[in-house]
Formats: C-alpha cells, structure tokens, sequence
C-alpha cells in the first residue's frame, strides 16, 4: 500500500507494527518493506525491484544506515520520524555492548574481557565513541551495559557481563553509563533487571530463587551505582521469574525496588517479547493483550521489538477505562522526557555520508582505544616459558569456530 509521511507516523504512534508497511520516497520509489512481528526488513534497489538483503529487527540492523537507506539517507529518517515538530519521534534502538552493532562500526572486546581490564577511565572513552558513532548513524538508545552478575559457568551468555564481582562490574557499568551518554548523545539501558542470569541450572530465562537481602547487595548492586553514580536513562528487564515474579509484570519489581528503594527516573524497557511472555511463558493470563495491561501496571514503559501486548486492544481499553489512563500518562512523560533530552525533536537524522567518513567519527580512535582494551583484558594464568614471544614467531594461528569472528 502506498503511505505518506503522517500514515507512517502515525502507525507507529498507534503501535501496531507487527503487520505488513511498506515505505515510499517523494517520487513513489519503494524504499523498504517491513514485514511480521520480528520486523523482517526488505530492501529494493534503484528499480525498485525487492531484494534478498534483509535483516530481523530494525534495531539490530547489519548495515550502515545511510547506506542500506539509500542515497539520500534522510528519507527514510523523515518517514519515521516525521517533519512537523508535533509529529511522535521514533527512537531507534540498537546493541552497543562492543560497538554499535553496524558495519563500519568501531568493535571492542566482549563484556568479560572489558572487565578484566580493571579501567573504568578506558571503559569510558570506549563507550563514549561507542556513542557517538550509534548517533551520527541515526540511534538514540543503546542496549548495554549487561550488569548481569554471572557465578554459575553453565551459564551460556556470561560472556556479556563483567563477571562475578558485582562492585567492578558497578564500577565498570558506570563509567559505560557515562560515556555512552555523555552530552546527551545517546540513552545507555542497564540488562537486565534483575538477577537474570542466576536462573536454576544455567538455564536461561529460569526461575531465579535469589533471597532479598542477596538481591540487593549481589545483582542489584550494579544497576545502582548506574543510576546513583552515571544517571542511567534505560533499563531493560529480565525474562526470569523471582520468587515466583515474573519481572516484567512485576509491581513490587519495577516500581517497589527499582523506583521506590532505588531511586530510579528513567524508562523500563522491555526485553525483545518478554511482555508477550507473561502470556506464552510465564502463564500469567490468557493472551497477549491481557499481557499487554499487565506489564503496564507493572510500570513497563514501552514494549520492543514490536507490538504483542502493547497493541490496539491495549488503547482501546485504555479509551473504554478498563486500564487507569495515569498508567499511559506516566509511561509517555517519562519516554517524551528521554527524546527531548536527547535532542530528537531538534535533529533526529543520521550523519551524512561525509561526516561518517570523517574524523569526528572515530574510526582511528576506535582501533586505538580496542586495542587498548584488548591489550589490557589478557590474563596470564601460567607461563612455561612461551611468552614473551621471540622474533622467530613470525604468525599466531588463531583456532576455533568464532576464530574469524570480529564480534
């Protein structure tokens, strides 16, 4: 179907983003086409025939925007975002664990090798490029820091945390925070609340029986120096369930404990279908649209990556009063208050294609300060001799299935 710039809006201001929309330029090229619930996005080339290049998930996108948009780039930016200072402005998500996660991008070592460092002053020079380059491509929100406390190795994505300790990973966590967000390039979200990686025999996404006072003290120990310390702007929940609590249906979870003991002001964003969960998963009621009310009771501001629970029905409900107005009120407040600070309703758009291929963007930065980290991460369990290197070493082969993988 043929759309312009307002339908486009104004369909993603209703939410509804789990059918088929295709979008046009000024002249009626097609642009690109996003498809189902996980957000399959097509491409055409300059025919405007469809091609095979897709990626899942708009916000996880491989390429780099002004190149995958086109050659005008904006286009699809003003679509989205809209060209009338009343229009709603999308706020694109996208990893930034080791680098904003697009081609072209400065990458870094993994969450665990960035711990091993012991540097937060470099942790934050590296996420403050990791900011700046999210932003010049046109991203608002980075999905990190993961201040996941991991002390069970069955566990399969420990890799993406500091590690064990939760008072370097508060220290390594906050000086990410402040960097990715300083001068207010873009919005760091803490992952994920909470205790998300304590699951019942490595398991992800189980059950976490953690008590209390070990809840506070452990795993939320990071999230705490992140937002008393860096002013964190972002948290994500976890998929588990503690003590029984499914966490983003959770009352006494998001709004007891992370707003009320800690203080918090920020946005809850949703894990990718968590809040379709608490129906498919967790069992907590029927559908998904019940789902839906739940986890904007709970005080979950916006649901990613595409509407399940926060949909049609949830804003007629919301329209008929069977869902409290207030909770909509102070869900929109808090996410219009992080795009203002962001400076979205000013400049929303992605850098040119000479300003990426600038200085400003820090390519030559990127590989001094990841080499940096990575030099800085090594730790030397034993050495028989072997090290230091002589000069008859003239390669280092590299085996192993990720052994030809930057990330």
């Amino acid at each position: 179907e043929h759309t312009n710039e307002g339908t486009v809006v104004r369909t993603i201001a209703d939410g509804d983003l789990a059918s088929d929309l295709t979008c046009y330029d000024d002249n009626g090229k097609p642009l690109w086409r996003e498809k189902g619930e996980y957000r399959m996005v097509y491409y055409y080339d300059d025919q405007g025939r469809e091609t095979e290049n897709c990626v899942i998930n708009a916000g996880m996108q491989q390429n780099r925007t002004l190149t995958v948009y086109g050659d005008d780039g904006n286009a699809i930016r003003r679509i989205l975002y809209g060209t009338d200072i009343n229009d709603v402005v999308s706020t694109s998500e996208i990893e930034t664990l080791t680098g904003a996660l697009v081609t072209d991008a400065s990458c870094f070592p993994c969450g665990l090798a960035q711990a091993a460092t012991w540097d937060p002053a470099t942790q934050r020079r590296m996420a403050a490029l990791i900011g700046r380059q999210g932003r010049m491509l046109g991203f608002a929100e980075g999905l990190a820091p993961v201040l996941d406390i991991c002390r069970d190795p069955r566990f399969g994505r420990q890799g993406e945390g500091y590690g064990e300790d939760p008072t370097l990973a508060a220290a390594m966590g906050a000086a990410y925070v402040a960097g990715l967000q300083q001068d207010g390039q873009m919005l760091a979200t803490a992952k994920h609340f909470l205790g998300f990686v304590a699951g019942q025999g490595g398991i992800h996404a189980a059950r976490t029986p953690i008590p209390p006072r070990e809840l506070r003290e452990v795993y939320a120990k990071p999230f705490q120096a992140a937002i008393s310390r860096a002013d964190i702007g972002g948290v994500m929940n976890s998929y588990a369930s503690i003590d029984g609590e499914a966490v983003c249906g959770s009352p006494a979870i998001l709004r007891d404990l992370l707003r009320g003991e800690m203080g918090y002001g920020g946005i809850t964003v949703s894990d990718y279908s968590a809040v379709g969960q608490l129906a498919t998963v967790h069992h907590l009621c029927a559908t998904r649209e019940e789902a839906g009310r739940l986890a904007l009771q709970a005080g979950m501001d916006q649901e990613l990556p595409a509407a399940e629970g926060y949909t049609g029905a949830l804003r007629d409900a919301l329209a008929a009063g069977e869902v409290d107005p207030a909770l909509l009120d102070e869900a929109v407040l808090r996410i219009l208050t992080a795009k203002f600070r962001l400076g979205l309703f000013e400049n929303p758009f992605p850098a040119d294609e000479q300003a990426l291929a600038g200085e400003d963007y820090g390519i030559a930065q990127g590989r001094a300060l990841s080499r940096q980290s990575a030099m800085e991460s090594f730790v030397l369990l034993k050495n028989d001799g072997v090290l230091p290197l002589g000069p008859a070493h003239k390669k280092i082969a590299v085996i192993g299935w990720h052994g030809g993988s930057a990330r």
